[in-house]
């Protein structure tokens, strides 16, 4: 994948400002998520025009496993993540986010 390419950005922006992990992250796509990951220079607390993540992302579509991955990387700035209690209640039931 292009990914792999160190003159490929991987925070380049769609029109729509969100990255290919935010794309990835709201699809449930774990390889992609797993690549871009692996790279340092990508940024995981990239907001889109919408003033969302690639966390919001997926926890806007019920994506509880690519959460934790994404939670699991380490850099992920939990205070700049705007996870609205909307979709924590609807996509993500039983999962508590305050204890990550």
């Amino acid at each position: 994948m292009s990914f792999e390419r160190k003159d490929v950005d991987p925070d380049e922006p769609d029109n729509h400002g969100r990255t290919p992990l935010s794309h990835a992250a709201g699809r449930g796509r774990d390889a992609v998520v797993e690549m871009v990951l692996s790279r340092e220079d990508v940024n995981p607390n990239k907001l889109d025009n919408d003033g969302l993540v690639p966390l919001s992302h997926a926890a806007g579509h019920g994506r509880q496993e690519m959460v934790k991955m994404l939670l699991g990387r380490g850099d992920v700035n939990l205070t700049s993540q705007i996870i609205s209690a909307e979709h924590r209640s609807r996509s993500l039931p039983g999962m508590d986010m305050k204890k990550w």
